[in-house]
């Protein structure tokens, strides 16, 4: 059905993104470093996909609200991001950031997610840019 090919497509899409990512993060060892560089993978993605969007969000707006499945592969991989996100800010020294993990880990996704649509619409990097720049003061 197309639903189930919904599905599968979200997951393999989710699959090959944090392999690509996962890949991208290889060449840097610092946790802050692989931080900034997630903005990095974000804006080379939108460029070369002359600012799509996140799909995963796209698909989040054009799912019927009753396809539960699909809000959870979607929330599951948004989540993963978050997570990772997590790992690499509790390899940092707390007494470094104004905000215990947790507050830092969602302020960072948030900025990313955010600039993530608003890169979307504007057709250009700069909000990506400019939140990797705070991010990077962050920590």
């Amino acid at each position: 059905s197309k639903t189930e090919l919904l599905y599968a497509h979200l997951e393999t899409l989710n699959t090959r993104w944090f392999e690509q990512l996962n890949e991208y993060l290889e060449k840097f060892t610092a946790p802050e470093d692989k931080i900034l560089a997630i903005f990095d993978f974000r804006i080379q993605r939108q460029v070369s996909q002359e600012f799509g969007g996140c799909p995963f969000i796209k698909a989040s707006a054009e799912v019927p609200v009753d396809h539960a499945r699909a809000f959870e592969i979607i929330n599951r991989h948004k989540m993963n991001l978050r997570a990772l996100i997590l790992k690499l800010v509790q390899r940092i020294p707390q007494e470094q950031s104004i905000l215990n993990h947790e507050e830092l880990t969602d302020t960072i996704y948030l900025l990313m997610e955010g600039a993530t649509v608003t890169v979307n619409f504007q057709k250009n990097p700069q909000m990506l840019q400019k939140a990797k720049a705070v991010v990077e003061r962050l920590l």
